[in-house]
This record gives structure tokens, sequence and C-alpha cells, in this order.
């Protein structure tokens, strides 16, 4: 559905909820310092951005969670263990999108109770400015590529 507005002659026109969509957007980093925000759209039914993660880490924050492993014994212990272990870790890139979908959906479900998010999102990590270069060119041309919708 198109929640956040729609593309008339290649510019987006925001609804309410894609304007609470860009905002929120906008204040990640006042809630994650370490996250800054690079190009960035939204469009009628999805969003596209670039998060940066300022900070040096030992374990990985980025990607969704895909799987997780299977219980060997059946003991709480155990299981708290396991949960504890495929939790995403606070800091991760799944804490900071899940904390965003979060927020628009509380401020978004103001005016329409059945707004709702696909689930999960999709990531990729950029290694190479020209890699950045051509995704930046993606998300800030996506309106001109979009079929113009009456």
């Amino acid at each position: 559905k198109e929640w956040f507005g729609n593309v008339i002659n290649s510019k987006m026109h925001l609804s309410e909820i894609g304007q609470i969509a860009s905002k929120m957007w906008r204040d990640i980093p006042d809630h994650f310092p370490f996250i800054g925000l690079d190009a960035f759209v939204v469009m009628p039914d999805h969003i596209h951005g670039i998060i940066v993660i300022n900070r040096s880490i030992k374990t990985s924050i980025v990607g969704a969670l895909h799987a997780t492993p299977l219980l060997l014994h059946d003991t709480t212990h155990l299981a708290d263990k396991t949960m504890s272990s495929i939790s995403p870790k606070s800091g991760s890139l799944s804490v900071v999108v899940r904390s965003y979908k979060s927020a628009v959906t509380k401020h978004a479900h103001k005016s329409d109770t059945n707004f709702s998010w696909q689930p999960g999102f999709y990531d990729s990590i950029i290694c190479t400015a020209g890699q950045l270069f051509r995704i930046r060119k993606y998300i800030l041309d996506n309106t001109q590529s979009w079929g113009e919708k009456v």
C-alpha cells in the first residue's frame, strides 16, 4: 500500500505518514549518536536510505536475523542463553531499524491504525567508493524511475 505518498512528475509528494517517516529518519542520530545518515528517499510504499555506523566494534552489527539455531536441550537456562545470543544486540543495525520502524508506526497509528511495515528489511554492506556512488545515485534518482501513478 502506498502509505507514504505518491510520485507526480518524478517528484515525491509525501502523505502525512510519509512526512512522519521522513522526520523520524532524520531523528535517528538523536537516538543513536554513532549513526550517520547519507542518501535517503521516501517512496510511495517503501524507503531507501544509507546508514553509516561511526564506531569501531568487536562484533558484527549489520544484518537482519534470518534463522535461529535449534535448542539441543529443553531447559530454561539454555533457552535463555540461546535467545540472548540470537537477539539483536544494542547498537546493531537491526536495533536501529527496529527502533525507526517502531517510532514511525507509533506516530502513523494516530492518523491511520491500519498502517504497517513489511516484515524485516534488506541490507547490504557498502565496501567501495564506487558502490557508495552507485547506491547514492540509485536512491536519489529513485522517484524518476517510479512509474507515473494517478
